[in-house]
């Protein structure tokens, strides 16, 4: 297996690993790593309610687990470990997807609060929830979309194995 391959499953079996993802989030990373060719593309991928399979509550809670995995109050720590492993990308998720247009929407992230942020001030309660993940060099996508990502299928998506192996052997060079 090349050095690369062997940082990548490094990678992965420490994501499976992770007490503080659920499965749906760690089957995005998977998706994320599996389609940045060997991380060297940013990708990003949207997912919305009640498409492809998807509840709103799960997708909420993905992006909240994805938000444990990169805080330092847990124990994941995922993008320090991306830097460990020498990629030059970082996970990131927010509410929201791009529009046609290609700018960010997060019209319906507000309704009805009282005193909303600039550009909020109309937002709507019957927008779908949605969140955009990311593998990018600057979080949330703020250097662009990168290649955006076809969603999978709920079915598709729940298919990725994310168990890590039974037997893992760390190599670490001296």
């Amino acid at each position: 297996m090349s050095e690369w391959k062997q940082r990548i499953e490094t990678l992965k079996y420490l994501i499976a690993k992770s007490k503080d993802g659920d499965e749906i989030v760690k089957r995005i990373l998977f998706f994320l790593i599996d389609n940045s060719y060997g991380l060297t593309e940013e990708v990003s991928m949207t997912l919305t309610q009640d498409q492809l399979g998807y509840a709103g509550q799960e997708i909420d809670t993905a992006a909240r687990a994805l938000g444990k995995m990169m805080s330092v109050k847990n124990s994941t720590h995922v993008n320090e470990i991306m830097s460990l492993v020498g990629a030059g990308l970082r996970f990131s998720t927010h509410y929201g997807n791009y529009s046609e247009d290609g700018e960010f929407d997060t019209e319906g992230m507000f309704p009805g609060y009282r005193e909303l942020a600039p550009g909020h001030e109309n937002d709507r309660a019957d927008m779908p929830l949605r969140y955009t993940f990311w593998l990018a060099r600057e979080y949330y996508g703020r250097g662009g979309p990168g290649k955006q990502l076809t969603p999978p299928t709920r079915e598709v998506l729940m298919a990725i194995n994310v168990a890590p192996p039974k037997s893992y052997v760390f190599t670490c060079k001296a």
